[in-house]
């Protein structure tokens, strides 16, 4: 009789098709539900919750790992125990650590790492930015790339050298090479050539004030995500990717965008 790593007994459990009351939920690489009590022996351990709903695991597609590379503020374990504690059963890193993922014997290491400190399941969207590469990380079993449009000026955190690309010439090859993969491109869309302009008028001003940095993500009604997406979306009806972006202003505000 197979073995089973986990045994959920005589809870409601939440599936597509709705709840499903007092049945048993029965894990080894997949789950499956059925009345499983007496038929098979659990290798690792079971759980009763009679009357607790069992709801399935979410999946958290955009998280900054800090590990490596920034561990004072958290490492893989912290972070996944926070994943954890709110019901995160998948968390996916992206690319800004140190060194940054952007060949496969950096994501190799990374992985290898994450392995022995990961209380949850979990991966890594590598950076997309170097094109001989993609092919190769695209096998070693990564979801999805991400590429930033945005560089830090006077700085070089959050958005590190190597992880972003703003000649378009060198961003529609990326596209390109991403899209023979089939894998997912992720992009933080930003116009650095109008983002300079605008950000430097401040400092002419001799404002280089937190407010300004924002004030000037924000001007001309928001210009520089505009351009940006629009660039993005022309690409991908080029190339036909798989294309995410998300955006970020400053007000607070974030979403993602996923064209058909």
């Amino acid at each position: 009789m197979e073995k089973l790593d986990l045994l959920i007994r005589d809870g409601e459990v939440w599936t597509p098709g709705g709840c499903r009351s007092r049945r048993s939920g029965a894990s080894r690489k997949s789950c499956r539900l059925g009345k499983t009590a007496g038929a098979a022996g659990v290798r690792r351990y079971g759980h009763q919750c009679q009357r607790e709903k069992i709801i399935p695991g979410l999946v958290d597609t955009h998280t900054h790992h800090r590990d490596p590379g920034f561990t004072h503020k958290e490492d893989l374990t912290t972070a996944t125990m926070a994943a954890a504690a709110g019901g995160v059963t998948l968390s996916i890193g992206m690319p800004n650590v140190n060194p940054p993922t952007t060949t496969v014997e950096r994501f190799r290491a990374l992985i290898e790492d994450h392995k022995k400190k990961a209380i949850v399941d979990f991966n890594h969207n590598p950076s997309g930015t170097v094109p001989e590469e993609l092919a190769g990380l695209a096998k070693e079993g990564c979801l999805a790339f991400k590429i930033f449009m945005v560089k830090d000026t006077g700085r070089d955190y959050p958005h590190m050298p190597g992880i972003g690309l703003h000649n378009h010439g060198d961003l529609f090859r990326s596209f390109e090479e991403v899209g023979k993969t089939g894998l997912p491109l992720m992009v933080h869309p930003h116009d650095q050539d109008l983002m300079d302009e605008i950000e430097q008028r401040y400092w002419k001003r001799g404002d280089h004030s937190p407010q300004a940095y924002a004030k000037a993500y924000r001007d001309f009604d928001g210009i520089i995500w505009d351009t940006a997406i629009a660039t993005l979306f022309r690409f991908q009806k080029a190339v036909g990717n798989k294309l995410a972006h998300h955006a970020y202003d400053h007000s607070g505000r974030f979403g993602y965008a996923a064209p058909g």
